[in-house]
């Protein structure tokens, strides 16, 4: 049992998941009891999951388990709730429900402050951060959670998989062939690699050392999208505008170097 907060006083809601003889889930402001239309069997399970403002996605061990989208219920207060974004959880402890699943998590830590490093940078640092040009200044002023430009191409970018989804915005045309392509590296010098989605008539995706082209079954036709991109060491899914469009296994490919790349 998990509650979402936007402040220490201020929650969105929680979510429940009750491993019963027939397991179900609950969405606090939003659901009743909802039993699962499917679910992992293994003793051992990982959930990963994902928000955004219209939808709560749960993956498990490589199954999604939950889509609901806030809109679709009937309650008052679920999409005004749930449509806000959180920055603290906790595992609840009251009278409505204990959490007593839990045992590990990961989450993207609260990044800290380099104060005290400023302050023991040299002068001739700081002369050289005057000149940084302006286009520059703007980037290290985005806060985590801030939609950042793409900007230049074939420059790295930090980020982790294990932390946190990788979100992509695009208003790219069905027909337009444009072209979506991320290149994923452990080190600057060693990649995993690469994600292609082309918006072609038909549009299709090619991930890097695994397939060739595949045409999706099902894409969305707005113009303005949102790809969210989640990593597991197993299983690649993208979801577009709250709809899964690439549910892929890396052992599923008949590429010698699929597995071994993508699972890092």
């Amino acid at each position: 049992r998990i509650m979402f907060k936007q402040s220490s006083s201020d929650d969105i809601g929680d979510l429940r998941i009750e491993f019963s003889d027939s397991p179900r889930y609950k969405l606090g402001y939003c659901t009743d009891w909802i039993y699962f239309d499917t679910f992992p069997e293994e003793q051992d399970k990982i959930f990963t999951i994902v928000k955004t403002e219209t939808t709560l996605f749960v993956i498990c061990n490589e199954m999604l388990i939950i889509s609901y989208q806030f809109s679709d219920s009937t309650e008052n207060n679920c999409v005004s709730r749930w449509s806000e974004d959180a920055i603290i959880f906790l595992f609840r402890s009251s009278n409505a429900g204990t959490d007593t699943a839990s045992d590990e998590y990961k989450a993207k830590p609260e990044e800290e402050e380099d104060n005290e490093e400023e302050e023991n940078v040299e002068e001739e640092d700081h002369e050289e951060e005057e000149n940084v040009e302006e286009d520059n200044e703007e980037e290290e002023n985005y806060e985590d959670g801030d939609w950042i430009p793409s900007g230049e191409r074939e420059e790295d970018i930090e980020f982790s998989f294990a932390d946190h989804p990788l979100q992509i915005k695009t208003d790219s045309a069905i027909g337009s062939d444009d072209l979506i392509r991320i290149m994923f590296k452990q080190s600057s010098s060693d990649d995993i690699g690469d994600l292609r989605i082309e918006f072609s008539d038909s549009p299709r995706y090619k991930l890097g050392y695994c397939t060739d082209w595949i045409y999706f079954d099902t894409f969305p036709e707005e113009q303005d999208k949102t790809f969210t991109i989640v990593k597991t060491e197993t299983t690649l899914f993208v979801i577009c505008n709250e709809m899964l469009i690439i549910s892929y296994q890396f052992s599923d490919s008949t590429e010698n170097n699929c597995v071994s790349r993508w699972s890092e």
